[in-house]
């Protein structure tokens, strides 16, 4: 679009809530010095935003009154209702710039991957546009305090005794945090690796065993964890897959030197990722091979 300064349009989203939004060009950048790789992005704003399937203009407003005036705990189920993530302490003022702009910039490459590509939506895309991830996880300053303040120890004894138990999401999602956060901390300390590829490590490690394995009640000690070729059936790619291998075998590493985790529990660790992938491919391969709406 070949929009000028001050130009109004406005589209339509939602056939049947009917959210009518309106936009006006306020400025245009010209230098040529913006680097694509931070947009598109959220600057400023304020409020929540709409509530997907819930009803549109008239519902969010009768809503907003109801929660203004009991709170959120005495509507919990109404705010819920569509499966979408709502903050424990949600109003509707509630406003984090950097999940939208976190959430931003991989929605819209997961639907290029679906609309252009037409590939189904990877398993990071899911948890993502689902908020399967632990709200905040991806924020800096959310993470806990330097490694040198967390008990390593007694993080990986918790998340052994976790697995498979009944311990609530959020709880665990705190546990991982702590070891993220300890491990992350290290490779900044180490200084080898540029800003870029520790914030790869962090991203993908929070994926996976915050957004995937944690709804699943598991742990990176768990007998699920190296099951990672099962992920070519939630729609990732090699590429993706590969990431994520190098990011859990680097955290493994981490955990041998910090003798928490024995080097041969981190052997059979990065041979039961190899093992998983090796079958999980093929057989995704032969699976989805003729089929125009699968991966391949």
């Amino acid at each position: 679009m070949d929009l000028k300064l001050h130009e109004q349009l406005s589209f339509y989203y939602d056939s049947g809530d009917s959210w009518q939004v309106n936009l006006t060009v306020t400025d245009i950048d010209e230098s040529g010095q913006e680097d694509g790789n931070n947009l598109p992005r959220v600057i400023d704003g304020a409020g929540f935003g709409i509530l997907e399937d819930f009803g549109g203009v008239d519902r969010l407003g009768e809503i907003a009154s109801l929660v203004k005036r009991d709170g959120v705990t005495a509507h919990r189920s109404e705010l819920n209702w569509s499966g979408q993530w709502v903050p424990d302490n949600f109003t509707f003022d509630f406003y984090d710039q950097d999940d939208l702009n976190f959430r931003l910039k991989r929605l819209v490459q997961a639907y290029r991957q679906v609309y252009e590509n037409h590939l189904n939506f990877g398993a990071k895309m899911a948890a993502i546009l689902d908020r399967e991830y632990y709200p905040g996880a991806h924020q800096k300053e959310e993470e806990p305090a330097p490694s040198v303040e967390v008990d390593l120890p007694l993080v990986v004894q918790k998340l052994k005794k976790a697995d498979g138990s009944n311990i609530t999401d959020g709880k665990l999602a705190r546990i991982n945090n702590q070891l993220i956060a300890a491990f992350i901390e290290d490779l900044k300390k180490n200084g080898k690796l540029s800003e870029k590829t520790v914030k790869r490590y962090h991203d993908e490690l929070t994926f996976y065993l915050i957004g995937y394995l944690t709804p699943r009640k598991a742990t990176l000690f768990g007998w699920i964890a190296t099951d990672i070729g099962e992920l070519y059936f939630k729609g990732c790619s090699d590429d993706e897959i590969k990431r994520l291998r190098a990011a859990l075998n680097k955290l493994n590493k981490f955990l041998v030197t910090q003798g928490v985790v024995t080097p041969q529990w981190a052997r059979e660790f990065k041979q039961g990722l190899k093992n998983s992938i090796e079958v999980g491919h093929d057989y995704a391969k032969e699976t989805f091979s003729d089929n125009d709406d699968g991966l391949w």
